[in-house]
Order: structure tokens, then sequence, then C-alpha cells
């Protein structure tokens, strides 16, 4: 089940805590998925015992939470003298119907304030929008107005989404003098950018015709949500024919949320005669340590107490994007575990991995990952079946259910490697059991195991120490054979294999030496493509690219480390992707050495790395069509060439005119088709990203 946090009223909480004996201490408080009561995860110590878990429910007072979410009339730049039925949009965020006020105000040029008749909404459907048309309103002064629009609804729980206004400017009539003015260029944000980061929005403009032009200069920024965080606009008047201009926008600090945006500039005019060049888009990537130079950097070494060891056969590293931290743990037949903080680059002695039932420590075939909400899930291999949970909150381990022996009644050993991916909002872990082909997933919610298809045997069964997984984020894992580098794909939507053997990592690097992946081998997958170390005492690294099934060897991970010796990545190597171009790899191999790559798309693939015979198929407008370009109908074509199969699936979205998100769709076939019946009118904006995080944008109209 999803759960949203939220903070319970003094009646709630009271509730919930009386239940509560003096030895339970209450770990979060939290409502139901759709808010019709609250669960309580608390530890304790009843009778002396160690309890986990204790839940109670509550069941909560019905509650308002009325938002208005957009402001639809009047536009940004309107003529001295127009008359405008104002329009907005409302939201009813609870599941039951509701009553509310709905009101539009005005701020003239001058200060004075005109309020229109405010309008009563009797029973709106729970969960549901509409747009009220307010009394219409003669705009007949000229300069910089305000609107606001503003909603009232008894018991309203949250105030911050009562209120939305924004500026709009009336300006006098153009008298004809027609121009066009386009926009050329973004030349900021670009690239990948440090959270935490402060960007100045910069783009070209041009008046591509003979006339003065006067138009407002508009940019956007878009989270990787589909949110537009930033709006800010500038006035340029009487802008020469035949001119270009660069314009800044006003600063704005980007934050800590990851992934990639996207960045929108706009003309807003009045006589502007070419509609289709007066938008353009781009994107830009936000990444943890976004600002480090390309290529390999050693970090501060795996402590050596307690046990005085390093890290070899067993050893593994996680990223829990929940705390920021990194989980490590030194294999070598040791319970040594570790945190480590990338940003302050300082490491914490965690509480020892137990013998547990079977008495052994992690060597080879260990594994482990992070859920991102406060667990760490991991295998020892060496022969053993145990599963276990570290509990980050509590720095406790906890034994699970076994893994099951199978058909073969083996035990975990090397070859073996997992994922933890959540699906329709259940949590799973993903298991290859080495050093046969043996796949499952566990049930977090259930502490269950099932048995999934056995992954491909083609020519040889064994999947041998150096054998790993990756997952896409979306809906493929990505398994690599060790020593026959056999590449394969399952599909999380279909539960199986794919038929289609992928490009294994090649054998030859650019060194000309023949090596295959062997112990230490490991993959990430990281901004489109999946990493790789090749292990067995070398320090290869590739990048696989998706698209075209081709690889690219990078810069190797130096053999000289901290220690002042030559050692490559052997036994207890590992990699692990945080953010969207940071990877860090612990090296194995008795050593304790750490590391970070930093990956640049345009600087590193090297020109005369080893590829596969496969050309990758181009990414272009060409090869798509999309039609009609005005839909009457309500339905949307989309086709793609045959060729690119191998760019599926790609992610599609919706905007509307002014940049906001209005649907999100995949694509996974070379033909699909959108309803659009259920959306107003208008100017709207397709947008499909391929696995590289490519995207390019096509506008359409929707006509009812």
């Amino acid at each position: 089940m999803n759960w949203q946090t939220r903070g319970l009223n003094a009646i709630g909480k009271a509730a919930v805590e009386s239940c509560l004996g003096q030895n339970w201490i209450a770990f979060g408080l939290h409502e139901f998925t759709y808010r019709t009561g609250a669960w309580a995860e608390v530890k304790g110590h009843g009778s002396g015992e160690n309890t986990p878990y204790l839940e109670i429910a509550y069941t909560l007072p019905a509650r308002s939470d009325i938002s208005m979410e957009e402001i639809l009339e009047p536009g940004f730049v309107l003529p001295v003298g127009t008359i405008v039925t104002p329009t907005g949009r409302w939201r009813n965020r609870q599941p039951h119907p509701d009553n509310y006020y709905a009101w539009f105000i005005f701020i003239n040029p001058a200060g004075q304030r005109t309020t229109l008749p405010g309008i009563q909404v009797l029973g709106q459907r729970g969960e549901s929008d509409t747009v009220l048309f307010f009394t219409p309103f003669a705009f007949n002064d000229t300069g910089l107005w305000i609107v606001r629009c503003s909603t009232y609804a008894e018991n309203d729980i949250d105030p911050n989404n009562d209120i939305r206004e924004r500026y709009f400017r009336v300006i006098q009539n153009s008298g004809g003098n027609c121009f066009d003015v386009a926009v050329t260029e973004i030349t900021s944000p670009v690239g990948v950018i440090d959270t935490g980061s402060t960007v100045v929005p910069r783009a070209r403009w041009r008046n591509q015709s003979g006339n003065p032009a006067t138009f407002f200069a508009y940019c956007a920024l878009i989270n990787p949500e589909g949110i537009r965080t930033y709006t800010n606009s500038v006035l340029l008047s009487d802008f020469p024919p035949s001119a270009d201009t660069t314009i800044e926008f006003t600063p704005y600090n980007i934050g800590y949320q990851t992934g990639q945006w996207a960045v929108v500039c706009s003309t807003v005019a009045l006589g502007d005669t070419n509609p289709d060049n007066d938008w353009r888009w781009g994107s830009f990537s936000v990444a943890a340590g976004g600002g480090s130079p390309k290529g390999w950097h050693e970090v501060s070494s795996v402590p050596l107490p307690p046990s005085s060891k390093a890290v070899k056969d067993g050893g593994w590293l996680t990223y829990d994007q929940g705390s920021g931290l990194f989980f490590i743990a030194k294999g070598n037949k040791t319970g040594d575990f570790y945190s480590y903080d990338p940003v302050a680059d300082t490491w914490r002695e965690l509480c020892l991995w137990p013998g547990g039932i079977e008495n052994k420590g992690p060597a080879k075939g260990a594994t482990g990952a992070a859920d991102g909400a406060g667990h760490v899930f991991a295998v020892k291999g060496n022969n053993t079946l145990g599963f276990w949970c570290y509990y980050i909150d509590g720095d406790s381990w906890h034994q699970l259910r076994d893994v099951p022996a199978g058909p073969s009644g083996k035990k975990v050993k090397g070859g073996s490697d997992m994922v933890v991916i959540n699906q329709s909002g259940n949590q799973y872990v993903y298991l290859l059991k080495g050093y046969k082909n043996e796949f499952y997933r566990y049930h977090c919610n259930g502490d269950s195991w099932e048995q999934l298809p056995d992954a491909p045997q083609a020519l040889h069964p064994k999947w041998d120490k150096g054998s790993w997984l990756a997952y896409d984020g979306n809906r493929y894992i990505y398994a690599h054979k060790a020593k026959y580098h056999e590449f394969w794909r399952f599909d999380l939507y279909t539960a199986a294999w794919d038929t289609h053997r992928l490009k294994g990592m090649p054998f030859l690097s650019r060194t000309g030496k023949n090596k295959k992946a062997k112990d230490g081998s490991s993959g990430a997958y990281l901004n489109g493509g999946v990493f790789a170390l090749k292990g067995g005492n070398t320090c290869e690294f590739y990048r696989y690219e998706p698209e075209g099934d081709t690889w690219t060897e990078l810069e190797p991970m130096p053999e000289v480390g901290s220690t002042g010796k030559k050692k490559r990545v052997k036994g207890g190597g590992d990699l692990v992707a945080m953010g969207e171009n940071i990877l860090y790899a612990l090296k194995g191999n008795k050593t304790r050495e750490l590391w970070y790559y930093c990956y640049v798309p345009e600087a590193d693939a090297l020109g005369n790395g080893v590829q596969s015979e496969i050309t990758t198929p181009v990414f272009t407008k060409e090869r798509i069509r999309i039609f009609p370009s005005l839909a009457r109908e309500g339905v949307l074509a989309l086709e793609f060439e045959e060729e690119m199969r191998f760019l599926f699936p790609l992610k599609g979205a919706l905007y509307d005119n002014a940049g906001k998100l209005v649907q999100i769709f995949a694509i996974d076939s070379h033909r699909a088709s959108l309803n659009l019946t259920q959306l107003p009118a208008g100017i709207y904006w397709v947008s499909l990203e391929n696995q590289s995080g490519l995207r390019f944008f096509r506008k359409i109209i929707i006509a009812h």
C-alpha cells in the first residue's frame, strides 16, 4: 500500500497515542492513501520481549481540501478595451463531494481592487476538477494588472492551495503593425547541474520581420514530475527589425529534486504573425555532484575496524535515496557494516551483520539493495539461504523468510544479485540466485517468495561469479552473465524474459586484450544507459546504450589508488548509481578503496571505443508521425518507423500551452493512439523522450 505522510490533528493524534502503553514508542503516524483513517508504526519491548510492529487504525473525521488550480482567462497580454469572461479551474482534493465558494479579483495598475460576484459550488464530486465562468469584465487601463483567484470551504485543511494569482498586461492596440519574433536558442540552463545550484535562465530571440516589435519573453522551468516551478517574463518594447538579443531572466535556485527538467521559452505578443516559432523547449539534468569534474575520483576509504579486514568476496554497496547514504558490507566472511555520507565524505560503523541461523558471514554471492524507505535487503551467499533486512532507523538486522531452495536444491552462491522495485504500490526484491539460473521475487508486504521464469540458459546454463542485474527504473531488469557475456532483459510488464538476446559486454578492450567478465563485475543503470565494470582483475569500464544495442568503452577505473599499489577490480567489486550522473564503486580485491565516477554524456564516450556492429537508430522527428495536427475527433495517432523498435519504451507527456502537464503515457510499439476527448479545446504540446533522455516536442491543436 502507498502511504501518504501527514501530521494528524490533535484529536487524531490523541486517539492513536491513547492506544499505546508506556512500553511503546511511536515511529510514525500516517494516513491511509484515501485519507479515511490513520496507521501508526510503533516499536517497543512489551512484556520484556521485542515486538517489532504494532498497527493501530483510527477513522478520521471528514474534512475539506478545495484548491484553486489554474487561471485560464484572462491571458497574459490583452489589448486595451478587451472584454473577457474570467475563467478558472478548481479542484476537490478529497474523496467525498463538497461545497465551497470561489472568487475572482482584479487589481489594476493604480492598485484599485475589483471583486467579481462570487460563485457558490454545491456538491462537487470528490477528486474532480470543475471550470467556473465569472461575470465578463472590461479592461480599460493600460499597464500591469494582477488577477487573483481564491476559494473558501469550511474545515479546509490546506490553506496553501486556496489562492492563486499572476500578472498580465493590458497594452495599446498594435495599430496593424505586424511582425514575427522567434525564440531561436536556449543557452541556460543546459547540461548537468548540481543540486542546490542557482541557475540564470537565458535564451535568444530574433525579430525576423521588417517592423519593430513589442512583446513579452517568457521562461518556465518544469521539474521531473511535470510541475512548473518557475515562471518569469521580460517586456521588450520597439525591438528593432532583423535584430537578435539575449534575454536573461531572474535567477532561480533549482533545489534538490534530481532528474531531467524541462525549460520552455515563449513569445507572447499581439501582432505576431507566426506562432510556430514562438515556443522552444529544452532540457537539463539535476544531479547530486553535477558540478563535479568528469571521470574517476577516489574518496575516503572503507574503515578497518572492527575486523581489520579489507573488502573481498561478498563485498557490496547500495545507495539509499531516502537517507542519502550508501550502505557497505565488506564481505570477506566478516559482519562489518557501514554507512557512508557522500556529501560529508564520512563513514559510520553500524551494527554487525549477525551470523544468524546458519552462523556464517557474507562471502561469494553476497549482495544487498536499499529500498529508499528505510530498509536494506541482503543475502550472504556463502552457500546459505538466509535473507536479511537491515532497518536504518533502528540500526538493527532481522532475518526474514529464507530464499527458496528451489528445483535445484542449491543455496545462494557466487553469481547472485538483487534489485528492489516498487510496482503499483507494492514493493518487491528481485533475486538472481547464483550460480544456477533460478529467478525469484520477494513480496516485502507479505514476507513471501515467488518463483519467476528462470534466467535464460542459452548455451551456458551457469550464471557464475560476476553476473549482475541492473534495473532501468521503469520496465526492464537487465541481466549480464559472467564469463559468457550473454545479456538479457526481463520485462516487468509481462513477467517474462525477452526472447531476443542483447549484445553482451565486449571481450576485447581498447588495449587489445581479450578479458572475460568475472568476479567483481557489476552493473548499474544511469542516465538512460547501463554502466558496467568488467571485474576479473581488470579496470575496464563500459556503457551500454539500449537504443541500438551498443557498448562503448569508457575511462577505466585507476589501478593505483590511496594504497599506492596497482590493484584492479576483483572479488568484492561493486557499482551503484546515485542521482543522474554519479556512480560509486568498490574496487574489492583486498582493498578498502571507494571511488566515484562523474558521467558527462557529451565528453565521455571514446571515439575509438569497442562497439557492436548494430548502428543506433536516430531519434528524430522525421522518423515519427503524429497526426492529425488539428484533432477534431479527440483522437491522436502516433506512428514510428519499424527500425526504431530498439527505442521502446518511450516516455510520453502532453502539456497545455502554458507548459502545464496534463497527461502522461508510454509508447511500447510502433503504433499508438491517445484519447483526448476529455481535454478542452486549445493548443497542446506532445513530448516524447527516449531511454537516453533525448526529448522532442510537437505542437497539436484540439478542436471539438
